[in-house]
């Protein structure tokens, strides 16, 4: 669209409104006033012929009846029928423009105007089909009515007769004066309506931009409310809900970057850590063989004491050490079909040893879910059933004896693997940290807070999750989600 008729259209949403409805009265007013004017002419006309053809006859009657006396009487004629058609004019000079005559041969024999015999001497009718017409008379549109004078079977003349419209004319153009008035009241009332009802909807959706300006990017709030039922109504509850999913997402993106920091800095670390316990590890291996040496020579009994104790505290940096490779080596896994009844049962006979007591009593039948299977490593998975057991059995010793239930079963395409204690339970905020290497509340000569990092990492790398949960009513539940077989494919154990 070209610039400077641009300039001219609307642009703000009042306008429009406005511009609109103006428009559309407008041309609702120009129809009903046309469609009123052609009723009003048509009308107007219509009681104009009743009326002149009604006083057509009426005057034909009278006219019949001055042919009568003037035969008998032996007046002329033509005189005596013009001064009563000039008189009858007379009676409504703005109505009949004039009255003719004309006698049994059409020629003209009395006429209220004198200037029709100054024109011909002889003046032939031509009859009109239908009996009324419109003609122009003087520049004004008139009707002419042709009247006979006679009975129905004798013709003795012609009564003509021409009448002004004059009066019509004047009241359509009254009429057409009080439309105009009219429609320029009803379009300055729907100016003033539609301006008023387009302030009060726009005043809203002015309000919510305001605040969408006010937004802030950082923080995403706003004090916008809900305080109408209609469209702009729903339309501030969308924008409130819009506001607060993308504070969730703020937040959400600000936990993220945070996962990330740490990410880098647990990969930073597992990377030093590599080094050192490579470091590490072999002068460990040549201390534990001169212990070994030294321990078949020394017969003193304190001393063979006190290297028990460095032997034992040596195996206890050894197995640190190993956790840390364990932790931070890309291990090559061997994924088969894998059932979960024997990685269950291996790994409840590596943990027999602790359970010789009977304080603490295992829970599983592998008859429910034992056959569910899956492409997995089954010996690292037993080494995370198996972690997942000692810390099990390490909480319930803590309150002297429990039970320990594993379950297995199939939601989907996954298969679930839920091994669950009865023990004292997870602190809240010791939940979101229980997967973080080096975490743990054990003491220093029971664990070295890598196990549960290491089995997060393999079931991660089996391309499950391991997740915990903590009821408020104490215990603790462990659940692997590991993709299953589908549906009605055998499995074997490996």
């Amino acid at each position: 669209m070209d610039a400077p008729l641009a300039r001219f259209l609307p642009r703000t949403l009042v306008s429009k409104f406005v511009a609109t409805a103006f428009l559309a009265v407008s041309l609702v007013t120009l129809t009903v006033g046309i469609l009123g004017y052609r009723y009003q002419k048509k009308h107007l006309r219509e009681l104009a012929e009743n009326e002149f053809q009604t006083q057509g006859r009426t005057i034909a009657a009278l006219m019949l009846d001055l042919f009568r006396q003037a035969e008998l009487s032996g007046i002329r004629r033509a005189e005596y029928l013009n001064t009563a058609i000039s008189q009858l004019r007379l009676t409504d000079p703005k109505r009949i423009l004039k009255i003719r005559i004309f006698d049994e041969r059409r020629e003209l024999v009395a006429a209220s105007d004198p200037k029709d015999f100054l024109a011909l001497t002889r003046l032939t009718i031509r009859l009109p089909n239908p009996l009324m017409e419109t003609v122009l008379y003087n520049g004004e549109e008139a009707v002419v009515v042709l009247r006979p004078l006679g009975p129905a079977t004798l013709t003795w003349g012609y009564l003509e007769i021409f009448y002004s419209l004059e009066q019509e004319a004047v009241f359509l153009k009254n009429f057409v004066a009080s439309e105009v008035q009219v429609g320029l009241g009803i379009l300055a009332l729907t100016l003033l309506i539609s301006w008023g009802f387009a302030r009060e909807l726009a005043r809203p959706i002015r309000r919510l931009t305001r605040e969408v300006l006010a937004v802030n990017p950082e923080h995403f709030t706003t004090e916008l409310v809900k305080d109408r039922n209609d469209e702009i109504g729903i339309l501030q509850e969308n924008f409130v809900g819009l506001i607060g999913r993308l504070r969730e997402a703020r937040e959400g993106e600000r936990r993220i970057q945070a996962q990330l920091i740490h990410t880098s800095k647990l990969a930073a670390l597992g990377t030093l850590t590599a080094g050192v316990a490579h470091e590490i590890n072999n002068p460990i291996t040549g201390m534990q063989s001169c212990l070994a040496r030294l321990q078949d020579t020394v017969k003193e009994p304190g001393a063979a004491r006190y290297l028990d104790v460095t032997r034992r505290s040596l195996a206890h940096i050894e197995k640190v050490v190993r956790g840390l490779l364990d932790f931070t080596r890309v291990k090559s896994y061997r994924f088969v079909c894998a059932q979960f009844a024997p990685v269950v049962e291996h790994s409840l006979a590596l943990v027999s040893y602790r359970l010789k007591d009977g304080r603490i009593r295992i829970v599983w039948d592998p008859a429910e879910g034992g056959s569910i299977s899956g492409q997995w490593d089954g010996p690292q998975l037993e080494q995370v059933v198996v972690n997942l057991l000692l810390n099990a059995i390490d909480a319930l010793e803590e309150k002297e004896g429990g039970t320990i239930t594993i379950t297995a079963s199939r939601n989907g395409a996954q298969a679930l693997l839920a091994i669950r204690d009865d023990g004292p339970g997870i602190p809240a905020q010791n939940l979101s940290r229980v997967f973080d290497p080096f975490f743990t509340t054990k003491g220093p000569d029971k664990g070295t807070g890598l196990g549960l990092s290491v089995s997060d990492k393999i079931i991660q790398d089996h391309g499950g999750t391991l997740e915990v949960d903590s009821p408020p009513g104490g215990g603790a539940v462990f659940t692997l989600r590991l993709p299953a077989e589908s549906a009605g494919v055998p499995g074997s154990a490996a």
